[in-house]
Order: structure tokens, then C-alpha cells, then sequence
């Protein structure tokens, strides 16, 4: 919630390249990543601006999952705590692609259940041990393009995304499974990049 930092320094993503023979035609109209067992259940965050660190766990659940399937819950605070050197700031804001980053560099990142989730800043606890997950890469999606988000989330698996949610309509969010459609949101495709949805959109390899 409002802990996305956009002025952050330059990702060291690479660009994702959708294949050139694939159309929009081409994909499924409806793609839910949650029936293939790539997603866990509802997070929380709480009081506190982790939200990159929630978007950039969801997305390597995923990749993980695509890779190995299985489905392993991965520590937010594991980042929130020790990705500082790479341009994050815990409660204070993030972005998702310095969370990749964090995780290629050390080698993996801990489950959800050997560095369980606080919504509070803390010292870094990582356990090499613990590692759930691995990554090798991270790829952007072009800025602002939702054809090639749209290719990227049929094709590839959960997306981390980020969106504004200063919004009016954001601002009685109640944390948890309460909220929305059972804890998700529903944003409207192809209008006008709705909440910045498709600004600065990104996926790990595994």
C-alpha cells in the first residue's frame, strides 16, 4: 500500500521479448494462474509499505512453481530486511526488481514459514538453510504495454505488478481475504493503462 518507489535506481532487468508469432488473438481469453496451482493463498500485509515485497514473492511463487511444481510460500520479510543495498527500504518502500536482484545475488530467498512475515522493519535473519526458491534472471515488460503484459501473464505465469492505490476507492481497504473479490482485485484490460497497472511490470526466471 503506497510503498512502491517509482524514483528508485535503474532495473537490471533484462526486456522481455514476447514471440513475435504470437497474437492477441492467439492467447485464451481468461488465463487464472490460481487453478494450475501457481498461486498461494491471500497475504497480508498490514500497516506497512511492503507491498513490493509481496508483488516480487507472488511472481517467484509462481516461476517456482512453474519450474519445480511445487508450490512454496516465500518470506516478504526475508527481503524487507536484507535487500537494503539494493535500493530497498522495508516498510518504507521498494520495488520489485531491486527484490530480484536481492535474490539472484544471494542465492535464493527463505520460505514464508522459516522467516515468517512481520509488518515492521527488523535486522536480516536470511539462513541460507531455509532457501524456498532460487532465480537466475528477471525480465520487464515494455513500460505501459498491455499487449505484451497481457502475452507475458498468459504465457509466462504470475506478473509482479504495481499499481496506484491512492485512490479514492482504496482508501477503506481492509487487509486480508475481507476485502474485494476474497482478497483480489479486479482492474479493467486496455483502459488506459487503469492504476498504472501495466507501468512498471516484471517476472523472475527460475
Amino acid at each position: 500500500m503506497n510503498g512502491f518507489n517509482t524514483s528508485s535506481s535503474v532495473s537490471k532487468c533484462g526486456k522481455y521479448m514476447a514471440p513475435n508469432n504470437i497474437e492477441i488473438s492467439d492467447l485464451p481469453d481468461m488465463v487464472d494462474w490460481r487453478k494450475d496451482g501457481y498461486v498461494t493463498p491471500i497475504k497480508n500485509q498490514g500497516q506497512c509499505g511492503s507491498c513490493w515485497s509481496f508483488s516480487a514473492t507472488g511472481s517467484l511463487e509462481g516461476q517456482h512453481f512453474r519450474k519445480t511444481q511445487n508450490l512454496v510460500s516465500l518470506s516478504e520479510k526475508n527481503l524487507m530486511d536484507c535487500s537494503a543495498a539494493y535500493g530497498n527500504h522495508g516498510c518504507q518502500g521498494g520495488l520489485m526488481d531491486q527484490a530480484f536482484a536481492y535474490v539472484i545475488s544471494n542465492k535464493g530467498i527463505d520460505t514464508e514459514m522459516s522467516y515468517p512475515y512481520e509488518p515492521k522493519n527488523g535486522p536480516c535473519k536470511f539462513e541460507q538453510s531455509n532457501v524456498g526458491a532460487t532465480e537466475v534472471s528477471c525480465m520487464d515488460i515494455e513500460h505501459e504495454s498491455e499487449s505484451n503484459l497481457q502475452k507475458a501473464v498468459a504465457m509466462e505465469g504470475p506478473i509482479s505488478v504495481a499499481i496506484d492505490a491512492g485512490h479514492r476507492s482504496f482508501q477503506l481497504y481492509n487487509w486480508g481475504e475481507s476485502w474485494g473479490n476474497m482478497g483480489y482485485v479486479e482492474m479493467a484490460r486496455n483502459n488506459k493503462n487503469m492504476c498504472g497497472i501495466a507501468t512498471q511490470a516484471s517476472f523472475p526466471t527460475t
